[in-house]
């Protein structure tokens, strides 16, 4: 039988989301310190616009892949896990043609070890696309939940200590890859 692990990208394999707000403040020579603050800032029309530059920009395909996030990959394909890249980025959307293509390329460039690259999203259609998969790796609590509550259990990053010591129902929380290495031993 084949394990099957599925892993976010953003946040995961890069340092999203401090990479999305040094693009806005180089493409309008801000100096925001967090997304939040440049949403309320610069108003959501201007900043779903320079969401969308971002998205299929050199700089979103040349960004830094983790190499910790890397070699945990490494390690999950040695002991035999498929992985399955799922990631909330458009993918397939008419909007952001490309974005597929050059997340694949992003992925393979760093040789971030994958099977599969797929949109993720919270509904039916996607647990049947995500079929037989074990664990999920995610950074955002919301889709941590998600995956958690349909019965996959899930490690959520938690590199900046956002989340309480708060009961998790099937959500290990980790700071560090080399933590989570002892789970899939």
């Amino acid at each position: 039988m084949c394990k099957k692990i599925s892993i976010d990208i953003d946040g995961i394999f890069n340092d999203y989301p401090h990479c999305w707000v040094k693009f806005i403040n180089l493409t309008i020579g801000t100096n925001f310190l967090n997304k939040e603050e440049a949403r309320k800032s610069v108003g959501e029309q201007e900043y779903e616009r320079i969401k969308s530059l971002y998205r299929i920009s050199e700089y979103k395909a040349n960004l830094d892949v983790s190499d910790e996030a890397r070699s945990f990959c490494s390690y999950l394909a040695d002991k035999g896990y498929e992985i399955i890249i799922a990631t909330s980025r458009p993918l397939k959307s008419p909007k952001y043609p490309g974005l597929y293509d050059l997340t694949f390329n992003w992925l393979k460039k760093n040789g971030v070890p994958f099977s599969s690259l797929i949109f993720k999203e919270r509904t039916e259609t996607f647990l049947k696309e995500v079929a037989g998969v074990l664990y999920h790796i995610e950074d955002e609590l919301e889709y941590a939940d998600f995956f958690a509550r349909n019965g996959i259990t899930t490690f959520l990053y938690d590199k900046s200590r956002r989340v309480n010591n708060v009961e998790l129902d099937n959500i290990i929380v980790f700071e560090s890859f080399k933590e989570l290495e002892s789970n899939f031993e």
